[in-house]
């Protein structure tokens, strides 16, 4: 049994008594800093990354199970040397088994949110000084995907060079699923040849300049 959380109440012996009984527990942890929750998270005005930390280390010594920390990296508002300083104290205080770091695989809630490359996010895992460091975001590659048709993938490229387009135009236009549209998408925005923008209509993808 698992439990995926915030952690913002395990600072609370009375939560912590309740969870014991778990198998894994996957806790949040994106800024060990007030400003780096602050802009990440937005978080209610009472609760501070130090009583979050606290929880967990407290937590760590009472708990028998696995601890799988989770970081989610927004660039720029947690991907500096100083916010990463204070997240590996703050990995070295809870004791993970595990460290997760995660990044956008959607448009964000605002439009000028960046999510960390592929190659920043592995730069990122090397720095975190601990045994078990995954990177678990959504990285698509055309290697990794079955029947992959670059005849496909140029025709989208070739539409939306025309003008930007939702998922749901490209389905039109070149009478394919969804789900299919989407594997490709993620490859071209993995190798950064498009980008998504959050419009009225939804959600377009738009070339990048080469």
């Amino acid at each position: 049994m698992a439990l995926i959380t915030n952690a913002t109440l395990l600072d609370r012996v009375e939560v912590r008594r309740e969870l014991r009984d778990l198998d894994v527990i996957l806790p949040s942890l994106d800024s060990a800093t007030a400003a780096g929750l602050r802009q990440i998270n937005r978080p209610h005005p009472d609760i501070r990354p130090e009583r979050i930390v606290d929880g967990l280390a407290a937590f760590r010594e009472e708990f028998p199970g696995e601890i799988w920390l989770e970081i989610f990296l927004l660039h720029p508002f947690n991907t500096s040397d100083a916010e990463l300083a204070q997240l590996q104290a703050a990995v070295d205080r809870i004791r993970p088994d595990r460290v997760q770091l995660n990044s956008l695989d959607r448009p964000g809630t605002e439009a000028w949110v960046e999510k960390v490359s592929q190659a920043d996010l592995e730069s990122i895992a090397a720095k975190i000084a601990h045994p078990r460091v995954e990177i678990i975001s959504k990285y698509r590659r055309r290697l990794d995907i079955r029947a992959y048709r670059h005849d496909i993938e140029a025709a989208i490229v070739e539409t939306i060079s025309r003008r930007p387009c939702t998922v749901q135009d490209l389905c039109d236009v070149l009478g394919l699923r969804p789900l299919e549209v989407h594997k490709y998408l993620d490859v071209l925005e993995s190798d950064r040849r498009l980008k998504a923008e959050i419009q009225d209509r939804g959600i377009f993808y738009r070339l990048l300049a080469p």
